[in-house]
């Protein structure tokens, strides 16, 4: 992999946060009104005893039971975070390779992907009065760096962009606070999405802003932002739902406070390996079938989330009958892409697909030290992967490709 590397360094009293928005696709109810002929629907149907051979492998001690959380753990543990451009990326790739190909897999081989980013260096924030106190923080993705000398202001803290708007007059050469309660990740995501922009329409000279999550262990997360063109660019970055709530105490007592802050930011890249294979691979499209990702979590699996053509889907609605052994047969038809990597492929027409789990607590650990492999059960980690073969198993080998239209 080619790679340059770009360090952006931040010194910042406070500091802005800002994400691209990411907007989970709108779900509807899946209709059981299908018209599959007969035939396929049969042929469907004939997968069952595939289907119950693999779940069975996978949850049986003697066969597969626990090999999927075994791998995952070495494979995390060895390399640990794999930011793009990083030594621990490309030790991880020739590690994947190897294995593959120790499975004798067909035509296993890697690409080259130019990357062009920062990288993540040490970073602070601290209140420094009316007393001092370090704030635990990340510098969000995208963001711009401070001067060496960082940014000394004092704050105010906002509940929401019109608690923003509404106190645009006495913005002007602050640090914003946003401390937007939490209300689900489609909705709050927003504030880290724009906030460093918003802000800065008003004179803001950085943002700090609340970890979008609904639970806190005194966990900054991470996330990627982007700057709406004509704004100055300001740094931000995400702190704690503790700091925000303590900082939002502060402020309603009228009292004033000050940070410092060196900052460097990178997260989330933007899609760049999805793009660089599709950009790669353009004439070899039409050989695409269906695209599957599992992009919030990997908990017990309870169904499919899926995105493509009527028909498609009521094949996929068959396919996910076979799960009732392991009651994951729940099928959500979604109008809009239903995973992050897939996105670019699903904007071409091809079908996507993800899994639904038991992710009531993702944003808990969501862009966090905390997403480590204690949050992870072996067995559902198991069920993921069956439901991951058996399906792509099943639409390979059926008699017809997935309608696209």
């Amino acid at each position: 992999m080619a790679h340059r590397r770009f360090l952006s360094s931040c010194s910042v009293t406070m500091v802005v946060l800002l994400l691209a928005l990411i907007v989970p696709p709108l779900t509807v109810a899946y209709s059981n009104e299908c018209h599959l002929v007969r035939s396929l629907s049969n042929e469907i149907a004939s997968y069952r005893p595939v289907v119950d051979r693999v779940l069975s492998y996978v949850r049986d001690k003697r066969g597969y039971k626990g090999r999927t959380w075994a791998a995952l753990s070495e494979f995390t543990d060895t390399f640990g975070s794999r930011m793009a451009g990083t030594p621990n990326l490309e030790n991880s790739i020739d590690y994947m390779m190897n294995t593959l190909r120790a499975e004798n897999l067909d035509n296993v081989h890697t690409e080259r992907v130019m990357f062009t980013g920062w990288q993540r260096r040490k970073e602070n924030a601290a209140l420094v009065r009316p007393r001092f106190k370090n704030l635990v923080m990340l510098g969000l993705g995208g963001s711009v760096s401070t001067a060496p000398e960082g940014i000394r202001a004092e704050v105010i803290v906002v509940t929401s962009f019109d608690d923003l708007s509404n106190k645009s007059s006495q913005v002007n050469g602050k640090i914003v606070v946003y401390n937007q309660p939490y209300v689900s990740y489609s909705e709050t995501v927003t504030y880290r999405a724009i906030g460093a922009s918003e802000a800065s329409k008003y004179g803001a000279v950085a943002t700090l802003i609340r970890s979008i999550t609904p639970f806190s262990l005194n966990t900054p997360h991470a996330g990627q932002q982007s700057y709406s063109d004509g704004v100055k660019k300001i740094p931000t970055a995400c702190i704690t739902v503790e700091d925000a709530e303590l900082l939002y105490r502060m402020y309603n007592r009228g009292q004033k406070f000050v940070y410092r802050c060196l900052l460097w930011t990178a997260e989330e890249e933007g899609y760049i390996g999805a793009y660089a294979y599709l950009k790669g691979h353009k004439s070899e499209l039409k050989n695409f079938n269906l695209v599957i990702e599992s992009d919030e979590g990997t908990f017990k699996p309870y169904g499919i989330e899926f995105h493509g053509s009527e028909t498609s889907s009521c094949i996929m609605a068959e396919v996910a009958k076979l799960f009732d052994s392991i009651n994951a047969t729940s099928m959500k038809f979604s109008k809009n892409n239903v995973g992050s990597d897939i996105e670019v492929f699903e904007n071409i027409n091809i079908p996507g697909l993800s899994l639904l789990n038991r992710n009531e607590k993702y944003f808990w650990y969501h862009h966090t030290e905390a997403d480590t492999m204690a949050v992870e059960d072996p067995d559902s980690l198991d069920l993921n992967t069956a439901m991951f073969a058996i399906i792509s198993y099943i639409i390979a080998d059926l008699s017809v490709e997935l309608p696209k239209s």
